[in-house]
């Protein structure tokens, strides 16, 4: 599949934060791949995409993310071979993508996340209900089941929804307004995309009342 490099917002390496980002025992690699790219020839693209092997075994591998503006895709293997891609101005870059299908129920033992399972839900971002299974030998397991979701990441960590709420924010900066899913109340962007405010916003300010 060929993907528009601009389509293709961040890496899942939590080592990579932006398109600059290089490993120091690879300093210049993503300025390297450009070069290639700019003045290619059949053998440097071959190295760089390895499009002649059986799906795409050494090439660029991506995630794909489904929202309501579109698809998003993140690199899994290539950070910087995309980065020279977008260094070199290409307008499609092939890989193998991978699809990741609409969670309908995630499971959990930690209370941490099923406690922010409830307050999304309280708050409208998540529509469905926890089921608590005791599990003896672990102890309880909560099971969330989905209904539908204001974005199709609200089931994660507070911090990884704030995280993949700018990602989606920066790329499609005419999105359309968000509303819960509870109440049909805006929620503005700036909440969804701040981790202070996120996490106020879903705890009706406790966090910050507790804390004096």
């Amino acid at each position: 599949m060929c993907i528009a490099p601009e389509d293709i917002v961040g890496s899942i390496s939590g080592v990579f934060k932006d398109w600059s980002t290089e490993y120091d025992f690879r300093k210049g690699r993503n300025v390297a791949v450009a070069q290639q790219l700019i003045n290619p020839t059949p053998e440097s693209v071959d190295r760089i995409f390895h499009v002649s092997e059986p799906w795409f075994q050494n090439g660029i591998k991506l995630r794909q993310l489904s929202t309501p503006e579109g698809n998003i895709y993140f690199v899994i293997d290539g950070s910087h071979r995309v980065a020279g891609c977008k260094l070199a101005k290409l307008n499609k870059i092939p890989a193998f993508v991978e699809t990741i299908p609409e969670a309908k129920e995630i499971s959990t033992n930690s209370y941490i996340l099923k406690s922010q399972w409830e307050e999304k839900i309280k708050k409208g971002l998540i529509a469905g209900n926890i089921e608590i299974a005791n599990n003896r030998k672990d102890g309880n397991s909560y099971v969330l089941n989905i209904q539908s979701q204001l974005l199709p990441w609200m089931y994660l960590s507070n911090s990884k929804v704030v995280e993949l709420n700018r990602f989606y924010f920066e790329h499609f900066p005419l999105a359309r307004n968000l509303n819960s899913l509870s109440n049909g109340e805006p929620i503005s962007k700036e909440v969804l995309s701040d981790d202070s405010l996120f996490n106020n916003y879903l705890t009706d300010g406790r966090d910050k009342d507790s804390t004096g």
